[in-house]
């Protein structure tokens, strides 16, 4: 049950990512289409000072989401950790449910 629980879960989650996809590919050639169309409109300046100093657009997005991506890393291991020392008591709780319901089956 837990495989086909894990497929439905999988298919779904492949579907979601899927439209997210699409809708950004429209997003993204709808911005595509705009900034051409504005582009004839912006006159062309020079730079302001110091913007050589600072991060592009780009990096900024991908500074961003390597710490994100590190973020998330952080905290999946954190719960892996926190449920491998807490499992041995959840066993023992459970072996004494199972005990107890055994007994007042008796």
């Amino acid at each position: 049950m837990a495989t086909t629980t894990k497929t439905a879960t999988d298919d779904l989650q492949g579907q979601v990512l899927d439209t997210i996809r699409k809708g950004q590919e429209a997003v993204v050639d709808g911005l595509r289409s705009w900034t051409e169309a504005a582009e004839q409109f912006v006159p062309r300046t020079a730079a302001w000072p110091g913007a050589d100093r600072y991060p592009s657009p780009a990096e900024l997005v991908d500074t961003t989401y390597d710490f994100a991506f590190e973020l998330l890393k952080a905290q999946r291991d954190f719960f892996h950790k926190a449920i491998q020392v807490t499992t041995p008591l959840y066993e023992k709780l459970e072996e004494q449910g199972t005990k107890a319901a055994k007994s007042v089956k008796s």
